[in-house]
């Protein structure tokens, strides 16, 4: 599966005799082959901003709460919206297609209740899974890589060790993509500025 990543850069920028150079902050934003058009998830930075702040909260001891909870409350859902959604509105919630969701099931990636007549009725916690399973998969991470994590997380609290194992490797090549990514925008932020164009954030 392609995935296209495009970059948002900030910063403070100094003119030298080099070109432009100066401190860059990365925001990248993923583009995933797998959606079929744009979600309602509200904007990155602001999702991404309450995770860090939870994050820092439980460094001083506060315990940190369900992670499908945090990532449903990223989605713009509709007043009154109950607890059993079709496929047809978390497909339009998550921008995910029901080709995907049906695959994503159909490998055990999720779980998904039925209704009454048997068509897929999808609660919180499966939305929430849906949303977890997408941010993984926009941060490039193989689907094999993902089913082992969901396979972990099925056996239970002993294999916490490996799930985190499997995720920090993760973030680690995370990183090193990032800083590739920083690497080529000063080249081209050099190139910019050598023809006479701005290095604006």
């Amino acid at each position: 599966m392609a995935i296209l990543l495009f970059v948002e850069m900030s910063g403070t920028y100094v003119k030298d005799q080099g070109g432009c150079i100066g401190n860059y902050s990365l925001h990248l934003v993923s583009v995933d082959f797998e959606c079929a058009h744009t979600s309602t998830v509200t904007g990155m930075n602001d999702v991404s901003e309450r995770l860090q702040c939870l994050v820092l909260e439980h460094a001083d001891g506060k315990e940190l709460p369900p992670l499908s909870e945090e990532l449903v409350r990223s989605l713009d859902l509709p007043a009154g919206v109950g607890n059993a959604l079709p496929i047809a509105e978390v497909s339009a919630l998550t921008g995910v297609t029901a080709h995907t969701l049906r695959y994503y099931e159909r490998i055990g990636l999720v779980s998904v209740g039925r209704d009454g007549g048997g068509r897929r009725s999808y609660d919180r916690e499966a939305l929430g899974r849906v949303v977890f399973i997408t941010r993984l998969r926009m941060s490039d991470m193989p689907i094999r890589d993902i089913r082992r994590y969901v396979e972990l997380v099925d056996h239970g609290q002993s294999t916490v060790p490996e799930r985190l194992d499997l995720l920090v490797e993760h973030r680690a090549s995370i990183q090193s993509r990032m800083a590739d990514l920083q690497w080529a925008l000063a080249v081209i932020d050099y190139k910019i500025t050598s023809y006479g164009g701005e290095c604006s954030p």
